[in-house]
């Protein structure tokens, strides 16, 4: 009988054992949500993202839709939670649940909004804000808008898709940079106003403009358009409570891809190759008569008793002497003598100066989210070779990597690097540059004519008007390259305390360096034929930035008698700093031919 009752005391042991490691597992059993996005027609929705609010905690979805969601234990308490769903072009879904061990299934089915209005903003926000919910107006951009005609400026596409926004490209070179103005005359950004590199905040009344978290004074002509996953701008100084008075006058800010909107396990590559030329579209008009006195076979006679004939400069003897002074003008002054008269020749000197230059892209992108890591790489190759002849034109080459990892459930990883290296064959502007001087060519003058030695394009033009020169001489023979580099690195770590509470730092830092060399080489002939000793002039510039900083976001749901109230509140130190150089040095006299060198000149006109 004892042995009995011990055997039932210790059947009812384990039994009572067995039930508790039961309930302790189902105490301790994570909470998995699962289910299907779909949007218009039952089409599923890859890519779509579901999270829950408060917690942190969020899945995309696969191709076909579906996702899986999981609440770790010490989460999931059996709280009420909202699950939210979204995808880019449909109006975010919503439900209610309870966070209970095991399985559930819930399912969205989204409804197409062509108004977009529950796209998430940060620029000038605590944090994600839909942007119907944000008191100020914030202008975005996404990739889809700037992939219909992609620039070689990062904010080139901007152009028609932002209201109020113009850019202003303010000399037309290959390798410019636009300056933007936000209604009339308010510039949102003026690099070209800049007087050294990088771009001091106080030298420019222009925007913050942040790539990536990097807040950059170097411009934004090194950074590839087609990395560009969209772009926020807030215009005015609405953001200057986050960002300091140094976003007074707006913030651009430029998010890059980086693979977290691609459905789980999908590798997406992208290839584009873009090829076309660049034309002139009109021509500058220019007269075709003049006023000088000829004769009955169209000689005319300069002050100095010069003639000239067939466009042959010659004395009275026969003997060449180079350019003439101008020919006397009529009493009446008309220009009504056509050049064309005494059967001479007519050249178009925009035609021979300018030509169709060529211009390419070359593209590729390989981007993958899978599990708690997503990333995305790129590689461009641009060349634009403009519409001056004789000009190497702008090249540039440049690669990016982002990587996002979740480390923990609680703490999340952002690195991502870019270099980029431009070689840029411009040419002088203003006053007597090539572009400039063409205006005052006349018609006879044939610009593609030998010197008297026969090398190419003729440098002396006859009749000294002001400012006339062959521009075709002044390409082949002065030499101006500017070689750029841009290297650009930043760190970003989020750790979640709590499920209200979150800590944010990041680093971020930009270099850019140029070197600029204007060769005028030894025996460079001038308008009038006369060899000068030739001149050198480099300049190295650039320097460096970085910024990093500490936020502390808390963000609360409050029912105060029936009403819900979200409370978010930001704590944030940023700190900058900016080092400029620059380095420029002249020689006016070369002592050695083609040698482009400072050894090579003459030290006393250093």
């Amino acid at each position: 009988m004892k042995r009995r009752t011990f055997g039932l005391a210790v059947c009812a042991g384990a039994l009572l054992a067995l039930l508790s490691a039961v309930s302790g597992d189902a105490q301790a059993q994570s909470a998995v949500i699962t289910g299907k996005v779909t949007g218009r027609g039952g089409e599923a929705l890859g890519g779509a993202t579901v999270l829950v609010e408060g917690l942190g905690i969020s899945a995309g979805t696969a191709q076909s839709g579906t996702y899986t969601l999981t609440v770790p234990a010490d989460k999931a308490k059996g709280q009420t939670v909202t699950l939210r769903a979204r995808y880019i072009g449909y109006q975010a879904g919503t439900k209610q649940i309870t966070l209970t061990p095991g399985t559930q299934t819930q399912d969205f089915e989204l409804k197409f909004d062509p108004m977009t209005l529950d796209v998430v903003v940060v620029t000038g926000t605590a944090g994600g804000t839909e942007i119907k919910k944000v008191p100020f107006a914030i202008s975005q951009v996404d990739r889809s808008q700037l992939q219909e005609a992609p620039a070689v400026s990062a904010l080139g596409s901007l152009e028609g898709k932002v209201a109020g926004v113009r850019l202003i490209d303010a000399s037309g070179a290959p390798g410019g940079e636009p300056i933007i103005r936000l209604r009339s005359a308010t510039a949102l950004t003026s690099k070209s106003a800049c007087t050294s590199q990088p771009c001091p905040s106080t030298n420019v009344s222009g925007p913050l403009i942040i790539v990536d978290g990097t807040i950059t004074r170097h411009g934004l002509a090194d950074i590839n358009s087609q990395d560009i996953d969209r772009v926020e701008l807030v215009k005015g100084a609405a953001a200057s409570s986050l960002y300091g008075s140094d976003a007074a006058n707006g913030v651009i800010q430029i998010f890059t891809k980086r693979g977290d909107k691609l459905a789980d396990g999908r590798l997406a590559v992208t290839v584009r190759n873009e090829y076309g030329q660049s034309v002139r579209p009109k021509t500058i008009p220019t007269s075709l008569a003049h006023p000088y006195v000829v004769d009955t076979i169209g000689t005319y006679t300069d002050g100095a008793g010069n003639v000239v004939h067939n466009g042959d400069f010659i004395a009275a003897n026969g003997d060449f002497i180079g350019p003439l002074d101008l020919p006397s003008i009529k009493p009446s002054g008309v220009a009504d003598v056509p050049y064309t008269a005494y059967n001479r020749p007519v050249y178009d000197a925009q035609t021979a100066l300018l030509t169709h230059g060529a211009f390419y892209t070359n593209y590729i992108s390989i981007g993958q989210r899978r599990a708690n890591t997503n990333y995305n790489v790129s590689f461009e190759n641009t060349k634009q070779d403009g519409v001056l002849r004789l000009l190497q034109g702008y090249n540039r080459q440049n690669f990016r990597l982002n990587v996002d990892q979740s480390l923990t459930p609680r703490m999340d990883l952002s690195v991502g690097g870019f270099f980029g290296k431009s070689t840029n064959n411009k040419v002088a502007e203003g006053p007597g540059a090539p572009f400039f001087a063409v205006t005052f060519i006349e018609p006879y003058i044939n610009l593609f004519a030998p010197n008297p030695d026969g090398t190419p394009y003729a440098a002396v033009i006859p009749h000294q008007l002001p400012n006339a020169a062959n521009p075709l001489y002044t390409l082949a023979n002065e030499h101006l390259t500017t070689d750029r580099t841009r290297i650009t690195g930043y760190a970003k770590t989020t750790y979640r305390i709590f499920d209200w509470l979150s800590l944010e730092g990041n680093y971020n830092y930009d270099e850019e360096s140029s070197n600029f060399t204007d060769e005028t080489p030894k025996n460079f002939l001038n308008s009038s034929g006369v060899a000068t000793t030739g001149s050198l002039v480099k300049i190295d510039s650039g320097g460096r930035t970085f910024n990093t900083g500490v936020t502390l976001t808390s963000t609360r749901n409050l029912n105060l008698g029936g009403v819900r109230i979200r409370n978010t509140t930001k704590a944030a130190y940023i700190y900058e700093d900016q080092t400029a150089r620059s380095l420029g040095d002249t020689g006016k006299a070369f002592t050695v031919v083609a040698t482009p060198e400072f050894n090579a000149v003459d030290f006393s006109t250093l």
